[in-house]
């Protein structure tokens, strides 16, 4: 996934959680999402976790990702 489309991600991502992207590529950067949970309903955070936890879904979910990114 190139540059663009992470930052493109990250701008979404940022709106859709109500998190400013600096800080929402901070903590992603850092590797602790801690902050960016916590600002989550409760359902989304247990999805989150869900595959975070989960080797299989994480794979599957990056996967996902990768495979799509390729295509554009």
């Amino acid at each position: 996934m190139g540059n663009i489309n992470i930052e493109a991600l990250i701008e979404i991502a940022g709106r859709k959680l109500g998190i400013p992207p600096e800080e929402l590529r901070k903590s992603l950067n850092e590797g602790d999402i801690s902050g960016i949970t916590s600002k989550m309903s409760k359902s989304d955070r247990e999805k989150v976790n869900a595959v975070l936890n989960d080797p299989k879904l994480s794979e599957k979910f990056r996967k996902q990702y990768t495979e799509g990114a390729k295509k554009d």
